[in-house]
């Protein structure tokens, strides 16, 4: 574990803005406005203007509004930290240390030669459910320690740790249960993602037939090893391994929570202090733009990826409908992500809990005059979930029966990604991350 977050410089960021904060700006000042701002930044209220002309700043050329420190995005910053994300990974933690506990008991009545273990595996499968539905929200936050490395400011890589879907390869999963050493010190060292995390477990859990999923060419198959084993080895195998990738799990979102929570350097600190020298954010806008970023998540992946691949509305599937490409495809729980994504979404764009939130994306929308767009884009929301909530069957059986159903989920989701490539960031002067920048769907 990393002790630290080094301060990434922005001189290559493309919304990076030449604001240096003078030292007359204290940082006990800087504090003092921002306590300020925290305790009067009810869903319903407006943040108390700054007077610029008792700051100075350095002349370096740009216009007064780029030079003053914004501390409507301290505000906003800080309410999703606090409100948000911290208590979504403090929930995480805590499914996921039962979710180890429950696969412990199911391994041994496996172990023990129970003949009735259905109830003990629902349990498990149940625990999963839960577990996941929390992740799901926090997809659309991956900002900071579980954002990838290269990509933003303290990024770790710990998402992949946890869940790592799309990269999902379930025969390796097999050929992981055939080489049995899934229980080594070394095995997450020597493997790639895709043979553990929730995606991994999904598989062992939901998967109970005694065939694989490798094809016949694969080792495996073709020197008989997988025949080799009958089927009280390959049970107690699959559960072996289910208890490693929980206990790993576990230990990834206990890591998780403590970077963000950490009361001198944890992440909810570097975020609400951004652009402050406490942070390693060098300005509040380029916390902001990788906010903006990570809820863009919504359109590139839940939309691009979850939604129009299986439906066959993308070039990235070839026929009427692609049902390998759900996202969830043993445990049948692709609608039930979804949902948990737009809550994630919701929550974020609201700076807290629904209906009303804290100081959010929508409160931003409203100082900045675009009321309007602000209710929009939350009545939007609430109609994609109730259109999703509303479908009786899986996303997989609405796909195979052609019922229109899943094809509305999607025109309902679209409708809320609309607004991030729109108005929202020109009205609030956000970037559009590069890899939705050209989409035009």
């Amino acid at each position: 574990m990393k002790s630290g977050f080094s301060k990434q410089s922005p001189h290559s960021h493309p919304t990076f803005f030449s604001r240096r904060i003078s030292n007359t700006l204290t940082f006990g000042l800087a504090m003092l406005l921002f306590g300020s701002i925290m305790a009067c930044s009810g869903a319903n209220e407006t943040t108390p203007s700054v007077d610029a002309s008792s700051v100075q700043v350095e002349d370096t050329g740009l216009s007064p509004d780029i030079l003053e420190p914004s501390f409507e995005h301290l505000a906003l910053l800080a309410s999703v930290s606090n409100n948000v994300i911290s208590p979504l990974l403090g929930d995480f933690q805590v499914l996921t240390h039962d979710l180890h506990a429950t696969a412990v008991v199911y391994a041994d009545l496996v172990h023990n030669g129970e003949t009735d273990t259905a109830e003990a595996l629902a349990d498990l499968q149940s625990s999963w459910s839960s577990t996941m539905d929390t992740w799901q929200e926090l997809e659309l936050l991956q900002i900071g320690p579980a954002a990838a490395v290269s990509e933003f400011v303290g990024g770790e890589g710990l998402r992949d740790e946890i869940y790592s879907w799309p990269s999902v390869n379930t025969c390796r999963v097999d050929q992981e249960i055939v080489e049995n050493v899934f229980a080594d010190d070394i095995f997450f060292e020597q493997n790639l993602v895709n043979v553990y995390g929730l995606d991994a477990l999904e598989y062992l859990l939901f998967y109970h037939e005694s065939d694989n999923t490798c094809s016949s060419l694969v080792k495996i198959n073709s020197d008989g090893l997988w025949a080799a084993l009958n089927d009280t080895e390959k049970a107690q195998r699959r559960v072996d391994y289910a208890v490693v990738l929980t206990e790993s799990i576990k230990e990834h979102a206990d890591q998780l929570l403590l970077l963000w929570t950490e009361a001198d350097t944890g992440f909810t600190k570097q975020l609400s202090e951004a652009g402050l020298d406490t942070s390693v954010y060098e300005t509040s806008q380029l916390a902001m733009d990788e906010l903006f970023a990570a809820l863009f998540t919504l359109d590139t992946v839940v939309k691009d990826k979850k939604m129009a691949i299986p439906l066959g509305i993308s070039d990235s599937c070839s026929g009427d409908i692609c049902v390998d490409e759900l996202e969830s495809r043993w445990a049948h729980y692709s609608k039930e992500n979804i949902i948990a994504n737009l809550k994630g979404f919701q929550r974020a764009f609201l700076g807290g809990a629904p209906p009303d939130g804290d100081w959010g994306f929508d409160d931003a929308l409203v100082e900045a005059g675009a009321e309007a767009l602000a209710q929009e884009i939350k009545e939007d929301v609430e109609n994609a979930l109730s259109v999703l909530e509303g479908m009786p069957d899986s996303f997989l059986e609405h796909l195979e029966s052609a019922d229109g159903q899943a094809q509305q989920a999607y025109e309902a989701v679209k409708k809320v990604t609309d607004h991030l490539k729109g108005d929202v960031p020109a009205v609030l002067k956000l970037e559009i991350p590069k890899e939705a920048a050209g989409d035009a769907d």
